[in-house]
């Protein structure tokens, strides 16, 4: 493209271009942030939603309540909530699942009830109990640094927030 047509937009009328006005740079980092985190979000829940149709799987059901939850699709992320306890009466669904969408929602008090379950049963997946966003509200709870020191994964690295 040539850079001098970039810097502007013609108008319909004179064709003569106007100069392009664009927040400043403080404030475009922000709002490509938000931007691209919300694009993420949609492509996950999409991504997530055909997983869940070809695999039926409760860890893909409970990634999928926590991009509904990150998404602020609470009611969403209940109803996948529901789906596990109904399906928990069938077979079993790791207590982890339902912490993870729980820990999206913000719901401290059911994340930590559902984390301890998971750690008492010694779940596997708690091995994703930094990595996972799920749980950035949880930093700083006493019961919850003390799983993360229980389990011997103080160094290692958290999942971050969003900026």
């Amino acid at each position: 493209t040539n850079p001098a047509r970039a810097t502007g937009v013609a108008t319909k009328r004179s064709g003569q271009r106007t100069p392009l006005k664009l927040p400043s740079s403080q404030n475009i980092t922000p709002l490509a942030c938000s931007a691209l985190a919300s694009i993420v979000t949609i492509v996950a829940v999409a991504a997530l939603k055909r997983a869940l149709a070809l695999s039926g799987n409760p860890r893909v059901m409970a990634e999928l309540g926590l991009a509904h939850a990150l998404a602020g699709n609470r009611g969403e992320a209940l109803k996948l909530v529901g789906q596990l306890n109904e399906q928990s009466k069938q077979r079993y669904i790791s207590p982890f699942n339902r912490a993870v969408i729980y820990g999206g929602l913000g719901d401290k008090r059911r994340a930590m009830e559902w984390l301890e379950k998971a750690y008492d049963e010694r779940s596997v997946s708690l091995n994703l109990l930094k990595l996972s966003p799920a749980f950035i509200s949880l930093r700083g709870d006493a019961r919850f640094d003390a799983m993360v020191r229980g389990l011997g994964m103080e160094a290692f690295r958290s999942a971050q927030r969003p900026q």
